[in-house]
């Protein structure tokens, strides 16, 4: 009579089952864990926050603000602040722009003849990102609105300028002076005052 022999039979079930261990092998190294970045930390009056190799440091334009418009950010906006900026991005604002205030730019951005001032804010916890703040009337002071979106810098486009909207493939006039945000590495958008509001148009892709 003959016994049945079973010999290295392995069921594997739903992924359930192992192989034994092989003392024979090196045991696999652990597989790395991300990173994440570190947490804002208070400098001064301004935020820094870990960006690449640089820190955000620098104030972008608080300063040139007037009073009252300081007074009224921090009133209706306190957990936001005006944008703070790495030291070569600034260096590479003053060199494009000639000013050292990458997010404080003024104009007559709704054509009334009257200086308007465009602050740039980021948010303190540094997320969700940044709005760009408008005083219109500037001089006589008045209620921030906010216009549309931010990037890493804001700039004026003179009244009169031409460039290209990405939106409608063509080259548009600007009517005013207008608002343009940009970022380092990636599109910038225009935001153009037109019956009472402020419209986003692609201006680089």
């Amino acid at each position: 009579m003959y016994r049945p022999i079973v010999v290295g039979v392995l069921f594997t079930v739903a992924g359930c089952s192992q192989l034994p261990a092989n003392p024979d092998l090196p045991a696999r190294p652990p597989l790395p864990q991300p990173t994440m970045p570190a947490p804002p930390q208070e400098v001064g009056a301004v935020t820094a926050v870990a960006v690449g190799s640089c820190e955000r440091n620098v104030d972008g334009g608080m300063a040139a603000l007037p009073d009252a418009a300081r007074a009224a950010l921090e009133s209706r906006y306190p957990s936001w602040e005006v944008a703070p900026h790495c030291p070569d991005d600034v260096e590479q604002y003053l060199a494009l722009h000639g000013r050292r205030t990458p997010s404080v730019t003024a104009g007559d951005f709704d054509g009334d003849g009257r200086s308007d001032l465009a602050v740039l804010l980021r948010a303190r916890s540094g997320w969700p990102g940044a709005v760009i703040v408008v005083f219109l009337d500037s001089e006589r002071g008045s209620t921030p609105i906010v216009a549309g979106g931010g990037l890493d810098v804001i700039a004026t486009i003179a009244k009169g300028s031409r460039d290209y909207s990405y939106d409608d493939n063509r080259m548009i006039t600007f009517r005013n002076d207008t608002i343009v945000a940009r970022c380092r590495e990636c599109s910038a958008h225009a935001l153009i005052y037109r019956r009472g509001r402020f419209f986003r148009v692609t201006v680089s892709d």
